[in-house]
């Protein structure tokens, strides 16, 4: 169970890694709609979506880190 208080550098932390996350999610929905609605042309690459996808997977871990450091 996390605790319902973080400290100020885990909280900081916190809100910078569920930022980026929001803005990686936002890339990978405009690449989404680019497959189906754009031409070839405009859409991001297979090494590239998978990038992004290990970058939000990295932000969830270092968030789950943050929280898991205030339960001690």
């Amino acid at each position: 169970m996390y605790s319902l208080t973080l400290g100020a550098s885990n909280h900081a932390s916190l809100r910078r890694s569920m930022s980026g996350l929001t803005t990686l999610l936002d890339l990978l929905q405009a690449a989404d709609r680019a497959r189906y609605e754009g031409g070839a042309d405009e859409q991001l690459g297979a090494f590239h979506t998978d990038g992004l996808i290990v970058a939000a997977r990295q932000l969830v871990r270092q968030a789950h880190h943050c929280l898991s450091d205030d339960d001690a």
